[in-house]
């Protein structure tokens, strides 16, 4: 006798896009079945943050593309277990997805063991929902470049932005000093008081004219750069003989200028970085290894979440259009 073998089939939304262009136009929602894969694990979106990637990989000018469209993204996110086949992974285990690279905008997926792996519940929603990028992204910047020493100068533009905040955070925690470059601003003591309250006493914070006012600036071992341009002269400037500086983005959409005598004099070491690349080289073990880390600096409260706005699937708009002007975190039914 045969028995018919039920396979439940579950409805759900995703956004998409069928072409590359602006996010505002080619973003669509839709309702989507998807069932139970064979050797697959059914994950069930709880939330993904809107990234400046994201929408790259929808403009088409991000270097991971899909291959085929339509395709969703998202390439942060955390989920919980629906439906697993997997000795590794049972109902209601929160999981991370790894190297998707974008896809996660969507109520459902279906992943590969190897292709999660467990968080800790109590970490909360936001948490756990942004901690694959930029935690990590300042995490490897700071232990993989030089072999700081507590009491070592980071020095880093962009200090206002998420990985600028993980920094700030991380060189307390390993005993560090941090000068933070920010840009003046109408709001500049209120922010100034909130980055200096990310970090400790050995944590500065310095407008672009501050920073260049200064008559005995400290040598630095190690400087990031996230915005590139000119911004990088003063960076470069302010590093110690024979150290780097690490590139790993460019907000300001111009070439790194480097001043000829340091790079020639001083040796000045430039390297870029990239997490998606780190992440896609890194063993399961050494993914584990450095979010159980990360984890429990959250959960000591050494570590703190981004301040966030929740939004649905269906106020997707919102977060693509804004963007710029704060942290948005879809939050899926």
């Amino acid at each position: 006798m045969f028995h018919k073998i039920l396979i439940r089939t579950y409805t759900s939304q995703r956004i998409i896009f069928s072409e590359f262009g602006n996010p505002a136009n080619v973003l669509k929602l839709e309702s989507y079945n998807i069932e139970p894969e064979n050797g697959k694990v059914l994950v069930k979106m709880l939330a993904s943050p809107v990234n400046p990637a994201d929408l790259n990989v929808v403009q088409g000018v991000y270097p991971l593309k899909p291959k085929v469209l339509p395709d969703s993204p998202g390439a942060e996110g955390v989920g919980v277990v629906t439906h697993s086949e997997s000795a590794n992974f049972k109902e209601g285990d929160w999981v991370l997805p790894l190297n998707v690279g974008f896809g996660l905008w969507k109520g459902y997926i279906n992943l590969k063991d190897s292709e999660l792996i467990k968080i800790d519940k109590n970490l909360g929603l936001i948490t756990a929902a942004t901690i694959q990028v930029n935690p990590p992204t300042a995490l490897r910047m700071l232990t993989d470049f030089e072999k700081l020493q507590p009491g070592d100068t980071v020095i880093q533009n962009g200090g206002t932005s998420g990985v600028g905040r993980a920094v700030i955070q991380l060189c307390a925690v390993l005993g560090l000093k941090s000068i933070s470059i920010i840009r003046n601003r109408s709001n500049l003591d209120e922010v100034k008081a909130e980055l200096k309250g990310l970090g400790d006493s050995n944590t500065v914070v310095l407008t672009e004219e501050e920073f260049r006012e200064q008559r005995n600036p400290v040598k630095c071992q190690l400087a990031l750069n996230c915005v590139s341009g000119k911004s990088v002269i003063g960076l470069i400037k302010a590093l110690d003989n024979s150290r780097t500086l690490v590139t790993y983005g460019g907000m300001s959409k111009q070439p790194l200028v480097v001043p000829t005598s340091n790079f020639i004099f001083n040796d000045v070491q430039l390297k870029g970085f990239w997490m998606a690349r780190w992440r896609t080289q890194s063993t399961v073990k050494e993914l584990e290894t450095m979010f159980s880390y990360l984890g429990s600096l959250f959960l000591q409260k050494k570590l703190v979440p981004p301040k966030v706005e929740q939004i649905k699937l269906t106020e997707f708009q919102k977060a693509v259009v804004e963007n710029s002007s704060g942290k948005y975190v879809l939050v899926f039914d």
